[in-house]
C-alpha cells in the first residue's frame, strides 16, 4: 500500500528554512494555535500535487506562496516542496520503491516539476496520480469549509468522488482526448473536402479539355507533314511561274529595245532631224532626273522636319510630365517634413509623461514602504486576555452556585428555576442583541446583493454583445483563411505548371529543363517578352504557337540543341539564333498611311517590354503586326494599307496579309504568357486577401482581449455575488434559527418567573450576579477592543493592497508607453529616410528636365527649312525648262511629220510589246502576293522558312490527295472548338493531387470511425465501473450514516435514473427522528458529520494511500466528536490519516501528534510526540501547552 512517509518544504508560506515532516502509518494529528501555519502543511501538500488554482491555497496569486520575508529574515525567489510516497507494494506506475515529487515556484511565475529527480510536466503528475485516490481532483484532502462544499455541490459535481473511487478518471481524460482529436480529424475532413469539392470540378473539365487537346494535337501531328509539303509545293510553284514570268518580261523588254534601234537606222534620210530630237530629248531626260532627284531630296528634308517636329513634341511633352512629376514629389516631402516635426512633438510629449509615470511609482513605492513597516499590533494578546475574563467568570458562576447551595438549603427544584431563570434571561437578552444586528446585517447584505446583480446584469450585456462581434468577425476571418486556403492551392498549382514548362511542347520543356547542359540557352519568347494586361490576348494571338520558339544566342547553339534533342528523342523545337534572325520591318508607304489613318491602332512591337538585346528578336517576330482595339478597326485599318500587314485586335481577332480572317469566341487557354498572367493576378489577390485576414485577426485579439477582461470581470461579480448570496442565506438561517429558539426559550422564561412569584425564598445571588455582570462587561469591551483592532489590521491590510495595485498599473502604463516610443522613434527614422529620398528624386528630375529643355533648344529646324524653301524654287525652275523642251519637241515632230509616219509600223510593234510587258508586270505582281502569303503561313504556323522548310519536307507525291486531307483535319479542328493545349500536362498535375486527397479522406474517414469506436468502448466501461461503485459507495453510506447518528438513513441516487454516464447525483440524509426535505435544514454539526459518513463510505469502497483532513470536526459535539474519532482509529488501520484538529477526542485517538508554534513571528516550527505510550494530560493541559 501506498503511504505518505514525508514531506519536505523550503521557501513555501512560514516554511522559511528547510523543513522535514516525518510521517508514520496510522493517524497523525497536528494542533497548534490559530495562525501558526498548520493549514500551511496541507497546502504544501496540495502545492506540489499540481495546484494550479491560488485560491484553493489561500492566495491572490501563486507567487503568495513564496515566503515573502518578515523583519528580520529576507524574502526567498522560490518555494521549493517535495513528497515522498513509499511505493513498495509497486502501486504507483513507478520503477521505485521510494516516489519523490517535487514542484518549484519562481517569482516569475513558472513551475518546474521533478519526478523522482527528473523533470517532468504537470501532465505527468497528474496521471501518476490519476485513479489512485491522490491528486488536486480525488477526495484525499478536505478541509473545513470543503465538508460542506460536498453537500452544496451541484449533482453534476458530486459524480467526481464516485468517479475517483471508481477510477474513471483515466477513461474520462482519455476520453476528452479522443474528442478532441476526433474534432481536430473533423476539421481536417472539413478541410480536405473543401479543397477535394474545388478540384473536382476543375479535374473534370481539365480531363475533357485534356481529350480534345490530345485529339487536337493528334489531327494537327497528323496533318503537319503534309501541310508543309502542299505549302512548301505551292512556294515552289509560284516561285518557278514567277521566274518564269521574268524571263518572259526580259526578252519583251529585249524586243522592244531591238525595235527602236531598227527605227533609229530607217530613219538615216532625216538624220539630221533624228539628231536634233535626240539631242532635246537627251536634255529633257536630264532635266527629268534632275526633278526626281530634287524631288527626292525635298522628300528627305519633308521627313527630317516631320521627324524633328514629332522630337521637339514629344520632348515638350516628356519636360511637362517631368514638372508635374517633381511638383508631386515637392509635395510629399512638405508632407513628410510636417509629419517629421509632428513626430518629434508627440515623442517629447511622451517623453513627459514617461517622466510623469516614474514619479507616480516612486511615490507608491514610498507608501508601501511606509505601510509595510509599520508594527502590528497583536491580536492574539487580546484574544488571551479575553478567554482568562471567560474562565474566570466561569470559576464565579461556579462558586455562586456552590454557595447559593451551602448557605441557603434551598429546595433543590427552587434552586434549579431559579438558576435557570438567570441563565434563560442572560440567554434572551444576548440573543435579542444578536436578533437585532443579524437584522441590520441581513438588510446590509441585501442591498449589497441586489447591487451586485445589477452591475452583474450589466457586464453580461456587455460581455454577449461583444461575444457575437467576436462571433461575426470570426466568421468572416473564417471565410477569409478559406479564400487564402482555395487561392494559395490554385496558384500552387499554377507555379508548379510554371516551374515544370507545363503547357510547353515536348521538346521545348525538354530544352529549358536542360538550359544549363546547353550553351546560350536563353529561353521561350513567351517567357522573355512582357506586356500590360490590356495586351495580352493580341499578343498571345500574335505570337501563336511562336510563343515557345526558344531564343538561342548563335546558330551554332541552335545546332548544338537540335542535336540534343535528336539524340535524346525527346521532341521537336523551333529556335530563334539572335546572330542570325533578320528583322523585319513595315515599308515607307505603309507608315505612312498609318500615321495618317484616323483608327486608333500601335505597333505591336512598340508595347512590348524586353531586354535591350532581344530588340532584334522583337523586330523579327512581331515589328509588322498591327494592333487594334477591335475587329471593325481592324477591317477599316486593313482596307487602308490594301491588307499588306497582319493585324490583331484586342479579343484576339486576326486579319493576316492578303486579307484572311480569323476570330470568334475563346475559352480561356494556359498559353505561356496567360499562364505568366494568372501567377501575377494570383499573387496579388493572395496579397490582398492576406492583407485583409490579418487586418481581421488584429480586430481579433482586441475583442478577445476584451472579452477576457470581461470574463473575468464577470467571474469576480459573480464570485462577489455567489458569496454574498451565501453569506445572505446563512444569515438568514441563522436568524430564523435565533428567532425560533429565542420563542422556546422565552416561554419557558415565563414558565419559570411565574413558578418563583408562588414561592417566598429570596434569592441571594446579587454579589455574585454584579462581579459576573463586570466580568460580561469587561468581556465585552475587550470583544470591541478586538474588533475595532482587526477592522484597524484590515483597512492598513487593504491600503497596502490597493497601493500595491496602483504600482501594478502604473508600471503597465509605463511598458506601454515605451512601446509607443520605440514604435514612434522607429516610424520618425522612416520618415527621415523617406524626406532624403524625396530631396534625391527631386534633384534627379531637376536634372532630367534641364537635359530636356537642353535637347528642345538643339531642334533648331531653320536650316531645314531654307533647303526646302531652296529645293521648291529649282523644281519650280527646272518644271519651266521642261516644258519648254516638251514644246520644242512636239514642234520637231510636226515639222517632220511624214517621218513619223514612216515609222508607224514599228511604233505599232513597241506599243504591242508595252502591253505586253504590262500583262506581264500585273501576273507578276498576283504570283508575288500568293508566295508572300503562303511564306508567312510557313512561318507564322510551323515557325519555318522556305528554305528549312525544302529542305526537311521535301516529298511532293499525291499533292491534290494531300490538299484534301488537309481540308478535312482543318474542318474536324474547327469543330473542336478552342483548344486548351495546357490542359493536358495541368490535367495530370490536378488529378494526381485529386487521388492524393481522397486517399487522405479515406484515410480521415477511418481513423475518425475508429475514434468514435474508441469511445464508445470507453463510455461502456465507465458505465459499468461507475455503476458497480455507486451501488457500493451508497449501500456503505447507509451502514455508515447509521453508526454515526446512531439510527436515521441515507443513501445516494442518480438524479436521471439509469444515466451513469452523465447524470447528477443526489444526497438524501435523514438523521434520527427527523424528517428533512432539504439538507439546507439540518444543522451544522449534522450536515458535516452527514459529509464525514459519505467520505467514511468511499474509504470503506476503496482505500486511498492517505487522507489528510483540516478541522472537518469542528462543527461536532463532544459525543459526536468521539465517535468520528473512533471510527477514524479503526479506518488507520487501512489508511494513512493526518488530521489538523483542535479538538480533544480527537487528539486522544492518534498514533502521533505533531505541534506547529511560531516562536519567530511569521516562521512556522514543528515539535513532534508520540502518543502509543504517552499519558494524556487534560485539555486544558494540552492547549496551555501549545500556546
Amino acid at each position: 500500500m501506498v503511504f505518505l512517509k514525508n514531506i519536505e518544504a523550503k521557501g513555501f508560506k512560514s516554511f522559511a528554512e528547510k523543513t522535514r515532516i516525518e510521517f508514520n502509518k496510522g493517524l497523525t494529528a497536528v494542533v497548534g494555535p490559530n495562525g501558526s501555519g498548520k493549514s500551511n502543511i496541507i497546502d504544501a501538500i496540495r502545492f506540489v500535487l499540481g495546484e494550479t488554482s491560488a485560491r484553493t491555497i489561500r492566495g491572490s496569486k501563486m507567487e503568495d506562496v513564496i515566503f515573502n520575508g518578515t523583519v528580520k529574515r529576507g524574502a526567498e525567489n522560490s518555494a521549493t516542496v517535495t513528497l515522498s510516497l513509499d511505493n513498495t507494494d509497486g502501486i504507483l506506475p513507478v520503477d521505485k520503491d521510494i516516489v519523490k515529487v517535487t514542484r518549484i515556484l519562481y517569482r516569475s511565475g513558472e513551475s518546474e516539476y521533478y519526478l523522482n529527480g527528473e523533470r517532468v510536466r504537470l501532465k505527468e503528475i497528474t496521471e501518476l496520480f490519476m485513479d489512485q485516490g491522490i491528486g488536486k481532483s480525488a477526495y484525499n484532502i478536505i478541509s473545513q469549509g470543503e465538508v460542506d462544499d460536498i453537500l452544496n455541490a451541484k449533482p453534476e459535481d458530486r459524480r467526481t468522488i464516485i468517479e475517483e473511487a471508481a477510477g474513471v478518471i483515466k477513461y474520462k481524460h482519455r476520453k476528452k482526448e479522443s474528442e478532441r482529436k476526433l474534432e481536430d480529424t473533423k476539421q481536417n475532413l472539413d478541410r480536405v473536402h473543401d479543397i477535394i469539392s474545388e478540384l473536382e470540378s476543375r479535374n473534370r473539365q481539365l480531363e475533357m479539355e485534356s481529350k480534345v487537346a490530345e485529339e487536337y494535337l493528334a489531327l494537327m501531328e497528323e496533318m503537319k507533314s503534309s501541310d508543309i509539303e502542299v505549302t512548301v509545293y505551292d512556294i515552289d510553284t509560284y516561285i518557278k511561274e514567277e521566274n518564269s514570268l521574268k524571263n518572259q518580261y526580259q526578252n519583251s523588254e529585249r524586243l522592244l529595245e531591238e525595235r527602236k534601234h531598227h527605227v533609229a537606222l530607217l530613219d538615216v534620210e532625216i538624220e539630221n532631224l533624228r539628231d536634233k530630237r535626240e539631242r532635246v530629248a537627251r536634255k529633257e531626260r536630264t532635266h527629268n532626273e534632275k526633278i526626281i532627284n530634287e524631288t527626292r531630296e525635298l522628300e528627305v528634308v519633308n521627313g527630317k522636319i516631320a521627324l524633328f517636329e514629332e522630337r521637339k513634341h514629344t520632348r515638350g511633352q516628356l519636360s511637362m510630365d517631368l514638372s508635374i512629376e517633381k511638383e508631386n514629389r515637392e509635395s510629399r516631402l512638405a508632407e513628410s517634413r510636417a509629419l517629421y516635426t509632428e513626430k518629434q512633438n508627440f515623442i517629447e510629449t511622451l517623453l513627459a509623461e514617461e517622466k510623469d509615470i516614474k514619479s507616480d511609482i516612486q511615490t507608491i513605492r514610498k507608501n508601501i514602504e511606509r505601510l509595510t513597516s509599520q508594527d502590528d499590533v497583536s491580536v492574539e494578546d487580546l484574544k488571551d486576555q479575553y478567554y482568562a475574563l471567560m474562565v474566570e467568570k466561569t470559576n464565579l458562576e461556579n462558586k455562586e452556585a456552590h454557595q447559593n447551595e451551602s448557605k441557603n438549603r434551598m429546595d433543590a427544584s427552587e434552586k434549579e428555576k431559579r438558576e435557570r431563570k438567570e441563565a434563560l434571561g442572560s440567554e434572551l437578552s444576548e440573543m435579542k442583541r444578536k436578533i437585532k444586528a443579524l437584522e441590520e446585517t441581513e438588510a446590509a447584505s441585501s442591498r449589497t446583493l441586489n447591487e451586485a446583480r445589477d452591475v452583474y446584469r450589466e457586464l453580461k450585456s456587455r460581455y454577449d454583445e461583444t461575444n457575437a462581434e467576436y462571433d461575426r468577425l470570426s466568421e468572416n476571418y473564417q471565410k477569409a483563411e478559406n479564400l487564402i486556403r482555395q487561392e494559395s492551392s490554385r496558384l500552387d498549382v499554377l507555379i508548379n505548371l510554371q516551374e515544370n514548362f507545363q503547357g510547353y511542347y515536348p521538346g521545348v520543356r525538354t530544352v529549358l529543363k536542360n538550359k544549363n547542359k546547353l550553351n546560350g540557352i536563353i529561353g521561350a519568347v513567351g517567357e522573355l517578352i512582357n506586356i500590360d494586361e490590356k495586351y495580352v490576348t493580341a499578343l498571345d494571338t500574335a505570337l501563336g504557337a511562336g510563343s515557345q520558339n526558344i531564343v538561342v544566342e548563335t546558330d551554332q547553339d541552335a545546332k548544338h540543341a537540335i542535336q540534343f534533342l535528336k539524340k535524346e528523342r525527346h521532341g521537336f523545337a523551333t529556335f530563334l539564333p539572335l546572330s542570325t534572325i533578320v528583322e523585319r520591318h513595315l515599308t515607307n508607304d505603309i507608315k505612312n498611311i498609318l500615321n495618317r489613318s484616323t483608327v486608333d491602332h500601335k505597333i505591336l512591337s512598340s508595347i512590348v517590354k524586353v531586354d535591350k538585346n532581344l530588340t532584334r528578336l522583337v523586330n523579327h517576330l512581331i515589328n509588322t503586326t498591327i494592333v487594334v482595339d477591335n475587329l471593325d478597326d481592324g477591317v477599316k485599318l486593313a482596307k487602308e494599307i490594301s491588307y499588306r500587314a497582319r493585324i490583331v485586335t484586342l479579343e484576339g481577332d486576326t486579319i493576316t496579309t492578303g486579307g484572311a480572317m480569323s476570330g470568334g469566341s475563346k475559352t480561356r487557354q494556359n498559353s505561356v504568357l496567360k499562364m505568366k498572367q494568372d501567377v501575377e493576378q494570383g499573387k496579388e489577390k493572395l496579397a490582398s486577401y492576406k492583407k485583409s485576414t490579418k487586418e481581421l485577426s488584429n480586430k481579433l485579439d482586441a475583442f478577445k482581449e476584451t472579452i477576457a477582461d470581461l470574463t473575468v470581470e464577470l467571474k469576480k461579480q459573480e464570485t462577489h455575488g455567489s458569496k454574498t448570496s451565501e453569506e445572505n442565506e446563512e444569515i438568514n438561517r441563522e436568524l430564523e434559527r435565533l428567532r425560533y429558539s429565542y420563542s422556546l426559550k422565552n416561554e419557558t422564561f415565563e414558565s419559570l418567573v411565574s413558578e418563583l412569584q408562588s414561592l417566598n425564598h429570596s434569592s441571594g445571588f446579587e454579589d455574585f450576579t454584579t462581579l459576573i455582570k463586570e466580568k460580561e462587561q469587561e468581556i465585552s469591551e475587550l470583544s470591541n477592543e478586538i474588533a475595532l483592532l482587526s477592522d484597524k489590521t484590515s483597512n492598513q491590510e487593504e491600503r497596502l493592497l490597493s497601493e500595491k495595485e496602483a504600482l501594478h498599473l502604473k508600471r503597465r502604463d509605463l511598458s506601454k508607453l515605451e512601446t509607443t516610443q520605440n514604435y514612434e522613434k522607429e516610424r520618425l527614422l522612416s520618415i527621415e529616410n523617406t524626406i532624403e529620398e524625396l530631396v534625391s528624386e527631386i534633384s534627379s528630375l531637376d536634372e532630367r528636365i534641364k537635359m530636356t529643355e537642353n535637347e528642345n533648344i538643339a531642334l533648331d529646324i531653320d536650316e531645314l527649312l531654307k533647303d526646302k524653301d531652296r529645293l521648291s524654287l529649282n523644281l519650280n525652275s527646272l518644271s519651266e525648262l521642261t516644258e519648254s523642251l516638251e514644246k520644242e519637241l512636239t514642234e520637231l515632230s510636226t515639222s517632220y511629220k511624214e517621218s513619223i509616219e514612216l515609222r508607224q509600223s514599228h511604233l505599232d510593234d513597241i506599243e504591242n510589246l508595252q502591253i505586253e510587258l504590262r500583262e506581264i508586270h500585273g501576273k507578276r505582281e498576283k504570283i508575288s502576293t500568293h508566295l508572300s502569303q503562303r511564306i508567312d503561313y510557313l512561318s507564322e504556323t510551323y515557325q519555318l522558312t522556305f528554305e528549312r522548310a525544302k529542305e526537311l519536307y521535301s516529298n511532293f507525291e499525291n499533292i491534290e490527295e494531300k490538299r484534301q486531307r488537309i481540308s478535312l483535319n482543318k474542318r474536324s479542328i474547327e469543330e473542336l472548338g478552342n483548344v486548351n493545349l495546357g490542359a493536358i500536362d495541368e490535367y495530370k498535375v490536378i488529378n494526381e493531387r485529386y487521388t492524393y486527397l481522397k486517399e487522405q479522406e479515406d484515410d480521415l474517414l477511418e481513423a475518425r470511425h475508429t475514434l468514435l469506436s474508441v469511445i464508445d468502448q470507453m463510455d461502456k466501461e465507465v458505465t459499468e465501473r461507475f455503476k458497480e461503485t455507486l451501488e457500493s459507495v451508497s449501500t456503505q453510506f447507509t451502514e455508515v450514516f447509521k453508526e454515526m447518528f446512531g439510527g436515521g438513513y441515507a443513501e445516494l441516487k442518480l438524479i436521471d435514473d439509469g444515466d451513469y454516464l452523465n447524470s447528477g447525483l443526489d444526497i438524501i440524509a435523514q438523521p434520527p427522528g427527523k424528517k428533512l426535505t432539504q439538507m439546507s435544514l439540518m444543522s451544522g454539526g449534522e450536515r458535516a458529520l452527514t459529509a464525514i459518513s459519505l467520505l467514511f463510505s468511499v474509504l470503506r469502497v476503496k482505500n486511498s494511500p492517505f487522507i489528510i483532513l483540516d478541522e472537518v470536526e469542528a462543527a461536532l459535539d463532544e459525543s459526536n466528536v468521539i465517535r468520528y474519532a473512533e471510527y477514524l482509529r479503526g479506518l488507520s488501520r487501512k489508511t494513512q490519516f493526518i488530521v489538523i484538529t483542535h479538538r480533544k477526542g480527537t487528539m486522544e485517538k492518534s498514533d502521533r501528534l505533531f505541534g506547529v508554534t511560531m516562536q519567530e513571528r511569521g516562521i512556522s516550527e514543528l515539535i513532534s510526540v508520540d502518543l502509543k505510550n504517552y499519558v494524556e494530560p487534560s485539555e486544558g493541559e494540552v492547549n496551555n501547552e501549545l500556546v
